[in-house]
């Protein structure tokens, strides 16, 4: 046996083996997987300038400081909010976008303020969630069948504020990574069109039907990262150290700004920081 001739096709081949085995681990461990999903991530930025126009008044760690914990609100806040915001017609913003489900009543004054503040103010928009449920349809003759999701119910708010103005639903489209890249403009089920919040408070804008623009489900183009939309404290808004004129013809959006609400989401823009769900 020459040693030295089969060293040397050794040595000969040894790049290419290590480059297939190199290959073989990146396959089982995904890397070309996470690749495509970079890369694909990368079409879901559109940076731009963001709108001056666009504000949210935040339920953060401020507020709750000085309010109290969330649960033990009385509604009675939110209500002189609105009045704050509509307290001059000539300075008050274009839609108020309240990303808060309203259920449940316990007949209080806080409540009964609340429907009287929004009733009284035409450019409120609250959120609601749907509650939905899949199906297997039959889709042809040789027995496929497709998942079909439907909407059996509606999580809105109280009788008296539902009626007061209109909602849009919330739910939102996590992929199996656990990012949210695309979003629901609206679900029609055969029986009723439901439209998303995004989308109701839009078409109070601009009063476009959206639903013939565009598709039940749409990709989000993120235009910013996390926490880079002009965001006030509520409470600064409720004890007038930020002027109710602030917000003149403005969008104005109202949610959660704060961990423990549970109401943020990882975004393919920014890998390190998650989004509120009001952003």
């Amino acid at each position: 046996v020459n040693f030295k001739t089969i060293l040397r096709k050794l040595l000969y081949y040894l790049p290419n083996i290590l480059l297939t085995l190199f290959a073989f681990i990146l396959t089982l461990a995904r890397f070309p997987k996470e690749l495509e999903v970079l890369a694909q991530d990368a079409l879901y930025q559109n940076p731009s300038a963001i709108p001056a126009n666009i504000k949210i008044i935040a339920i953060d760690e401020a507020t709750l400081a000085k309010l109290g914990p969330y649960s033990q609100w009385d509604r009675s806040y939110f209500a002189e909010l609105i009045e704050l915001l509509n307290q001059d017609s000539k300075s008050k913003p274009l839609v108020i976008g309240m990303d808060i489900i309203f259920s449940g009543e316990n007949g209080s004054d806080g409540e009964k303020q609340l429907v009287n503040a929004v009733e009284n103010s035409a450019d409120v928009i609250l959120a609601s969630k749907l509650e939905t449920e899949s199906k297997a349809v039959k889709t042809d003759s040789i027995n496929r069948y497709e998942l079909i999701s439907y909407v059996k119910g509606e999580v809105t708010a109280f009788d008296a504020l539902r009626e007061a103005c209109e909602q849009g639903f919330t739910n939102i489209i996590l992929d199996d990574d656990g990012y949210v890249r695309r979003f629901y403009t609206y679900i029609d089920d055969g029986e009723k069109v439901y439209k998303s919040f995004a989308v109701k408070v839009a078409e109070k804008i601009t009063g476009e039907d959206y639903t013939k623009i565009l598709p039940e489900t749409a990709e989000i183009q993120y235009t910013s990262k996390p926490d880079e939309f002009t965001t006030v404290s509520m409470a600064d808004v409720l004890d007038k150290t930020i002027p109710a004129r602030y917000f003149a013809n403005s969008v104005v959006l109202i949610g959660a700004h704060e961990e423990g609400m549970l109401d943020s989401y990882k975004v393919p823009v920014d890998r390190a920081n998650q989004m509120y769900g009001v952003e």
